[in-house]
Order: C-alpha cells, then structure tokens, then sequence
C-alpha cells in the first residue's frame, strides 16, 4: 500500500486512458503506412480493431454513476471518434490498393499519421491541452484543398472530425455516444464447461507429475499451467512458445548476472531494474515479460531461500507446465476447427451483408457504426481462428479449406471498404443509396441466419459481383453530381 499509494502511486484511470491512446497511436501508425505504401490491410484491421474494443470494455468499467463521470464520457466520446477515424482509413486504404496513391496524398495521409499521434499523447494525459489540438485538426482540414482527390476529401473529414471532437470535450458538450457493446449473452457456455475441465484436467496433472518428480518449486509449473491454457488451441501454442522462451531467457539472464550479485544491496539493484523492465514490456510482448518477471523471481528466490539451481528449476517447472498445459489444450475437449471455422466464416458475411444494407437504405448513422463494428468484430474473429497469429510473422493454416476461407476472408474486406466509401460518397451527396438493394441484401442476410447454404452468396463476394454493384451505384452516382449542381 505504502508503495501504490504513496511512493508510486498510479491514477485509477490510468490503463483505460492508456488503452484509448493506443487506439490513436494505432491509427497513426496506419496513417503511416499507408502514406508509406506499405498496405497491410489484415494487420491494421486486426490490430486497431482488436485496441478499440479492449479500450470499450475498460472505458465501461468506470463507475459513471459519482465523479467519474466526466473522465467516462470523454473516454467513450475519444473511441467514437476513433471509430469514425478507423472507418475513414479502411476506406482510404480500400481507395490506395484499388487507385494508388500520388504523391500530394502521401504527404496528406503522413500529415494526419502526426495528428493521430498527437491524439494519443492528449489520450495520456489526465488534463490534456484539447483546444490545441482541436486548433491542429482543424488546421489540417482547412489546409487541404478541394480538389485533392478523394483521399484528401477522407483524410479533411476525419481530421475536421478529429478536431471537433477535441474542441466539443474542451467545452464539455455533451456529445450523442453509442456506448454499446457488441452482442454478448452473460450465460454458461459450453466453451466455458470446455475451458474449465482443460484447467482441471492441466492442475491435476501438473500436480501429481511435480510430486512424482519430486520438485521443489512445483507451484512455479502450475501457475505456468494456469497462464498457458487459453480458451482456443491455437493461442495456447503461442502463449506456452512464449512463456518457455521468456523463463529460458529470463533463466539465462540471471545465471549471467549471478557473479556480479555478491550481496543483497547488488541483488536488490537488479530486482528493482527486473521490475521496471517487467512493468514497461507488460503491454509490449509477454515474451519480453516473462524474462524479466523469471529473472526477478530466481533473484528473490536466491535471496530468500539461497540453494542450487533456483534457475534450472525455473526453467524447468515453467517447461513442464507448458508442455501440459499444450497437451492439454489439444486432447481435452478439442476444437472442431471445420464445424468452428464454417461458423465464423457464415457470421461474418452476415455481418458485412448487414452493413452494406445499412450503408444502402442509409440507416441512422449510430445504427450504422454498431453494425459496422460488429461485423469488424466478426471479421477479425474468423481470421483469428484461420491462423492469423501474432508469432513468427503470422502462423496460418494450410490445405484447400484454409485456402478458401483466406480467398472469402480477403474478399470481405474488399466489401467492406467498398462499403465504407460508399457509405462516404452518401453522406457528402455525392450519390443516392439504394434502398431496395439494401432490403434485398438484409434478407441475404437472414436468409443465412436461418440456415441457407453459404456457397452462393461466398462465390459472389469471391468474384466480385457483390463489389462490381456497389462501384456501379458510386459512378452512376459522380456522373450524375455534376448535372445536378
């Protein structure tokens, strides 16, 4: 207590302002690349969608019922801006990879990559400085002209956007939100039954295999069972390769440090530096974590307990319960990959088919931003479930289904960024939705909620006829705003 409230003492708030700020930071990064012509369309969407909707969740844990009620507001007021940003580079990245980018645009996009950094440095601070960053969102709007294109007429908006967003907190206006989260029913799944037996099942193991072992630090294997079983197989494989790999270097780190730790005062040095360094890669790479987190306890553990060893038994203990952990993982109550992954591939065209109606029948903007986050959400459930991992560059499955459901994946994403500039060239008049389409795509939509077979409406989306309709309606639309003005 005298160490979190006095001596280092962290506002409560701290991690959801960190988490919003990432979202920015994030964006900018995007932003960046995209300027840069490096297009990594999975990766951003993934990436900044995955950091929006964790920053959601911590925003409405805050109490908004006593004085937090300002730090809430401005917390969910900054994601629905980041949402709308986030929406506006998909559809800048949409435009990039199907017309290219010229170079008064990669000077635009790097310009607001700058601002969405500054965005997330204002997200840090517990006061930040809004009105100057309202004054740089506005500027930058302001400064690009009319005729850039329609990548300077996104990147204006979502600047403009940007800065009044900024501006109406600096006021305290009370701004329309849509704190709602994505559907979710608070029920005992049979996952949750699923995951609950694989923890029963790794502990015991773990616990009768470090007794017939004889080990002396047998907690350590099954904390590491505890933290290596994940809900999905394949996250377990690459959180048990990360903690083995983090305890053998955290391992290697304090064996090499040992002859220069003679006395306590040298040793108390070095768990203060593991701590820090714990702390600092805690939300940059577990690996990274776990070295300095096994480092600090076989350092405490040779001040406490001083015996021989203490690192291979680390190293030890936390490789066993990893290894059962993984076992685990993959033997009882396994995943049916086919049966799960057909699923997540039918709920994520119903979740892109749903947006695109909306964008058609041109549905309440808010209305439009929860189905658009849904379907993202989706999206990036059925790429995860491909294989997308963050290890090694990316771990995908391999074989004619994992080739099909990438070829869906990526012509999903197409859609949906032909959506979103749909969706932009409506709001600026620049063409008419189309309602009856909308209604005809709801009922796709349903049609597949209720069991209809996925392979004609994928085969569509595949070879673009789904796209060619939306670009259809977009040049109808721009050649008939000249006439009409």
């Amino acid at each position: 207590m005298l160490l979190c409230l006095v001596i280092w003492p962290l506002h409560p708030y701290a991690p959801a302002r960190r988490a919003v700020g990432s979202c920015y930071r994030l964006l900018s990064v995007m932003a960046g690349e995209i300027a840069a012509g490096r297009l990594q369309e999975t990766i951003h969407r993934q990436n900044v969608r995955t950091a929006i909707e964790r920053a959601r969740g911590l925003a409405l844990q805050i109490d908004a019922g006593h004085a937090s009620y300002g730090m809430r507001g401005r917390l969910i007021a900054s994601l629905a801006g980041a949402e709308r940003l986030f929406t506006a580079m998909l559809a800048v990245e949409h435009l990039v990879e199907t017309r290219g980018l010229d170079f008064e645009a990669r000077g635009t996009l790097a310009a607001f990559s700058a601002l969405c950094q500054h965005a997330s440095d204002a997200a840090l601070e517990p006061t930040p400085d809004l009105e100057h960053l309202a004054a740089e969102g506005l500027a930058l709007a302001e400064s690009i002209p009319a005729t850039a294109g329609p990548i300077g007429e996104l990147v204006a908006t979502s600047a403009r956007t940007l800065g009044t967003l900024a501006e109406g907190l600096a006021q305290k206006a009370r701004l329309p939100l849509d704190a709602e989260l994505p559907r979710h029913v608070a029920r005992l799944t049979p996952a949750i039954w699923q995951h609950t037996l694989r923890l029963v099942v790794g502990l015991l193991a773990t616990y009768m295999t470090s007794w017939w072992l004889g080990l002396d630090y047998g907690f350590w294997a099954l904390v590491a069972v505890l933290l290596v079983i994940q809900p999905s197989g394949q996250t377990t494989l690459v959180r048990a390769l990360e903690r083995v790999l983090g305890t053998v270097g955290g391992g290697v780190l304090a064996l090499l440090l040992t002859p220069f730790l003679p006395g306590s005062a040298q040793m108390l040095a070095a768990v203060a530096v593991f701590v820090i360094g714990a702390i600092a890669m805690r939300a940059v790479n577990y690996t990274m974590l776990v070295v300095f987190i096994s480092a600090q306890f076989i350092v405490v553990t040779e001040m406490i307990m001083p015996s021989q060893g203490v690192a291979w038994v680390r190293m030890l203990d936390n490789t066993l319960g990893s290894v059962i952990g993984l076992l685990c993982a993959f033997t009882v109550c396994p995943q049916r990959r086919g049966q799960d992954m057909d699923g997540l591939l039918r709920t994520a065209v119903m979740g892109n088919l749903r947006y695109l109606a909306a964008v058609l029948t041109r549905d309440d903007p808010v209305v439009t931003d929860r189905i658009q986050r849904q379907a993202g959400i989706d999206t990036t459930r059925a790429e995860f479930a491909r294989g997308s991992l963050p290890i090694l560059g990316g771990v995908s499955a391999v074989g004619e289904r994992a080739t099909q459901a990438h070829a869906l994946l990526r012509a999903l994403r197409r859609l949906s960024g032909e959506a979103t500039l749909l969706r932009f060239d409506i709001s600026a008049a620049l063409c008419d939705g189309d309602a009856e389409a909308g209604e005809r795509w709801r009922a796709t939509a349903a049609s597949l909620e209720a069991g209809a077979s996925l392979s004609d409406i994928a085969r569509k989306i595949e070879n673009g006829e789904v796209m060619a309709e939306i670009a259809a309606l977009e040049r109808a639309g721009r050649n008939s705003a000249p006439s009409g003005s």
